[in-house]
């Protein structure tokens, strides 16, 4: 993106030369906060580890626009490719990322591997940010070749269509047969979100959730986008809801949940 070989000596210029736009400022609490998202998601990981069947990394900043060398899309570390770099020590490891938006942070850090699949459902970049990312041709290179895959969508679909695509990710998630899945978790997709133009309401949520704890991959949520604050709540209670009933059937979820 930018002439690597002579990279700015002052600090101040720095800051604008590793960054993808104009509205992810370092200010003193950046690092804090972003740093506190890295720790947040390790430890998420680390509950797997130790026995857990499903664990959230609810964090802000997001992450997964964070790149190698650059930061930006409100995003300074990638806190789900770093939790998934290290659960890919005990195994193989599938990012599914959910967000409106391509998360191009996470296929830049895993473009060249094939022990951690990315697999991305999103607004096609045409329309959607961040524009030079997500495009169903990138595949992955050198040893990471098919190991990336995109799934960028229409600007209005409904859930259905959703569902059908998350259907076929999920069919492809399988004949890789990670030992882990990291989500991360954008609820950007939902009704009346800013940043978004698609239209899932709590009903959807919970759905998309039950599809992915079908898997019954010991599962890492690592929390992105999502601004409509007025469902947000509401809209990741149900996914999770939805998630256990996959992972543990309908009726045995409810006993756990009235527990």
């Amino acid at each position: 993106m930018r002439n690597l070989e002579r990279p700015p000596k002052d600090i101040e210029l720095q800051v604008g030369y590793y960054c993808l736009d104009t509205f992810t400022p370092l200010n003193s609490n950046a690092y804090q906060a972003a740093r506190g998202a890295v720790d947040c998601a390790v430890t998420a990981a680390n509950a797997v580890l130790d026995g857990a069947h499903i664990s959230y990394a609810l964090v802000r900043p997001p992450g997964h626009h964070a790149e190698r060398r650059t930061f930006g899309g409100f995003c300074y570390f990638n806190s789900a490719a770093i939790a998934a770099h290290h659960l890919r020590d005990y195994g193989k490891v599938v990012v599914l990322d959910i967000d409106f938006h391509h998360g191009n942070g996470t296929q830049d850090i895993f473009y060249e591997r094939s022990d951690v699949l990315t697999v991305s459902i999103h607004g096609d970049p045409r329309f959607a940010y961040p524009h030079f990312s997500g495009f169903k041709d990138e595949i992955g290179s050198k040893e990471g070749e098919g190991f990336n895959i995109n799934y960028p969508l229409a600007e209005h679909i409904d859930a259905e269509k959703y569902r059908r695509t998350l259907a076929t990710a999920i069919k492809r998630i399988k004949t890789f047969n990670p030992a882990y899945l990291v989500v991360s978790l954008g609820l950007d997709t939902a009704k009346s979100d800013p940043t978004g133009t698609w239209s899932h309401n709590y009903e959807d949520f919970f759905k998309i959730g039950q599809l992915i704890g079908e898997t019954k991959y010991h599962t890492v949520v690592v929390q992105e986008g999502g601004y409509r604050t007025q469902t947000l709540g509401t809209n990741a209670k149900h996914f999770f809801q939805g998630l256990w009933a996959g992972f543990f059937g309908e009726e045995k979820a409810q006993k756990k949940t009235n527990k």
